[in-house]
């Protein structure tokens, strides 16, 4: 979200006057399967409605979404003017676009690159939004209209065609992002209108805003091809690299990515125009806008807001929902009526516990995967010390047995991290147990020349297995058990 200042001058014979007017803009993915979950869909509608933005950019709409957007701003009427783009019946769900804005809108239009870049799936929006600026000519105040033409871009997603994804799928797609872009140019550089005569005539375009999801961080090559035309990213300028704005969860939860994917730019060059005031007199308009912030919105926030000094961040999503929840001080002109028919405090009470037990057992199901791709690991190393040792290569079977050893070395690793864990949120009875027989370790293989042979001659030539644990040698006699035995056995809730 994006807090914009338009600063201009107003200048004519024997006169001229300043003026100052700001809007913000909220650029929004909000996800089009999320309309059919009704917790996402309340967290997502509160956030949108509570930040208080001007003019709302969002991508993946659909039919959906528009009843659900409609029905709760009708009542007040904020976002008088809207157009919504759907995708078609052949078209991919996710192409959906949309703005709402609290100013007239003008010369909407669809601008498709699926033909012209292979590869290409979501179509972009571009339109010109009307911004009234207020002067004082003698003692009128006098309102115009400024027009800044903004575009809702959602690049191609760095995942296959057929929904899959690889380490390198953003690699390969980038170029095809970068032709989206330069594509959007080329296409909003000369417009066609219709003259006074029925006429076509063409007009230069200068887009003023650029915002929407871009499928690339900071420094990809669509966004350094958009910096060297003379934009600037607002992410970039006000949000530290710490702060992302997308997770993506990869191979069942256990690589979890961090990216960069939404972005708003803006370029502050200059806006050259002629107004009239009451009299008819012409007057030259010059007007620069700047961004002065930028706050990063989730659905799962009760509310965001965005300030000149930027994201006010470093809490987590429970926290700022808490505050939010008991301060009944924050005013908003949608806040009330969210709260009432969107948001009931003890349901998000409810969610919350609900997000935090997810959280919880992700983060044990990621590091549950740490330790099974520890063993799988030593699974293929030994694998290839028993070929080696088959084939008398025994060089190469010191290597394998180093290697599986490693894997040995961060299995175990990984399986006390995981114990820790599982005993800090609350696994307190047979933790040790559990997990040791869940996730079983052999010992190591012999790494020497020396220790290989004799492990050969003592398995009577062969060596099929690594050497496994032998519990009546490493048994000590317990009388009274000792301390973990007890709370195992016993533990804090017995």
């Amino acid at each position: 979200m994006l807090p914009i200042e338009a600063r201009g001058t107003i200048q004519a014979a024997n006169y001229s006057t300043t003026f100052v007017t700001y809007f913000d803009i909220l650029s929004y993915n909000i996800n089009n399967v999320a309309v059919h979950n009704k917790f996402r869909r309340r967290r997502i509608l509160h956030a949108i409605f509570s930040s208080g933005a001007r003019i709302l950019l969002l991508q993946e709409t659909n039919s959906q979404w528009e009843e659900e957007l409609v029905s709760v701003q009708k009542k007040d009427d904020l976002y008088r003017y809207s157009y919504f783009h759907h995708p078609g019946r052949d078209d991919r769900a996710a192409g959906g676009i949309a703005i709402l804005s609290q100013f007239p809108l003008e010369d909407v239009r669809v601008v498709d690159f699926s033909k012209q870049v292979p590869g290409s799936v979501f179509p972009a929006l571009v339109c010109g939004v009307k911004l009234p600026i207020r002067h004082q000519w003698g003692e009128s105040a006098i309102t115009h209209d400024l027009t800044i033409n903004i575009a809702v871009v959602h690049l191609r997603p760095p995942v296959e065609l057929d929904g899959t994804a690889w380490l390198d799928t953003a690699r390969i797609t980038a170029p095809i992002r970068l032709r989206e872009v330069q594509e959007l140019m080329s296409r909003t550089s000369v417009i066609e209108k219709a003259g006074g005569g029925g006429e076509r005539q063409q007009e230069r375009l200068s887009l003023h805003i650029i915002a929407g999801d871009f499928n690339e961080g900071d420094d990809s090559e669509a966004m350094t091809h958009l910096t060297n035309l003379g934009y600037t990213n607002a992410l970039r300028t006000y949000v530290p690299r710490w702060k992302e704005t997308h997770t993506w969860p990869f191979m069942r939860n256990w690589l979890l990515l961090r990216k960069r994917l939404d972005h708003v730019l803006w370029r502050d060059g200059p806006l050259f125009g002629t107004v009239a005031n009451g009299c008819g007199i012409e007057m030259e308009c010059s007007v620069k806008l700047q961004c002065i912030g930028c706050g990063v919105v989730t659905g799962y926030e009760l509310l965001s807001t965005s300030s000149a000094h930027g994201h006010s961040g470093g809490s987590t999503t429970w926290e700022r929902g808490a505050k939010i929840v008991k301060d009944t001080n924050i005013v908003n002109p949608y806040l009330d009526r969210v709260r009432s028919e969107v948001v009931d405090p003890a349901l998000h009470l409810k969610t919350i516990e609900d997000e935090l037990c997810g959280a919880i057992g992700k983060a044990l199901g990621r590091q549950g995967e740490k330790v099974s791709f520890a063993l799988d690991e030593m699974k293929v190393a030994h694998t290839q010390y028993l070929e080696c040792i088959h084939a008398q290569s025994y060089e190469r079977a010191m290597q394998c047995a180093q290697l599986y050893n490693d894997a040995r070395k961060r299995a175990i690793q990984a399986r006390w991290e995981l114990l820790v864990h599982r005993q800090a949120v609350g696994f307190t009875v047979d933790n040790h147990s559990v997990v040791h027989k869940t996730f079983p370790t052999s010992d190591a293989l012999p790494v020497t020349m020396e220790e290989i042979q004799n492990k050969i001659s003592s398995n009577g030539g062969h060596c099929d297995q690594p050497m496994q644990n032998n519990p009546e040698q490493h048994r000590s006699k317990k009388t009274w058990g000792d301390q973990l035995s007890w709370w195992e056995r016993v533990g804090r809730w017995k």
